[in-house]
């Protein structure tokens, strides 16, 4: 496999919070982090994200890779991939280079694709209303605001 074809791999977890943990506030981590309990605040950058089964954020997510299979209500950026697990439910906007939505994972919000050189057209702060539902395998517009 080459170079340009290679996924980037989620490293050792370096920092784990565990279920039954709550965290209120902002996290920045070096490595891996790996979240099975409730994080309200979000996490500002991280190599890597895993949000297991029991794991809850609540609040915007930056990482280099994103593994969920929990909940996530609020915008994840992922420079190289993401990948919504079966079961896992996302509320928020995405911009990655790489998305992965396994069957039974649940996804309402708005996506962009990005590429190696290619910045976002849009910021956490710029984003609109999300306009997408979709339920992996069952895909249904949303309703338009009136």
């Amino acid at each position: 496999m080459s170079a340009k074809n290679k996924k980037p791999a989620i490293g050792k977890v370096e920092t784990l919070i565990s279920q039954d943990t709550l965290v209120e506030g902002h996290i920045e981590a070096v490595g891996t982090l790996r979240i099975d309990g409730t994080v309200k605040g979000g996490i500002k950058k991280a190599e890597g994200v895993i949000i297991g089964e029991t794991g809850t954020i609540e609040g915007n997510i930056n990482a280099e890779v994103v593994s969920l299979s929990g909940r996530v209500i609020g915008n994840i950026t992922s420079q190289s991939s993401l990948e919504l697990m079966k079961g896992s439910t996302l509320k928020g906007d995405i911009v990655t280079e790489k998305l992965t939505i396994a069957e039974g994972a649940h996804f309402d919000g708005s996506c962009e694709m990005t590429g190696p050189g290619k910045e976002s057209k849009s910021s956490d702060k710029e984003r609109e209303p999300a306009r997408v539902q979709a339920h992996a395998g069952n895909r249904q517009p949303a309703e338009e605001p009136t």
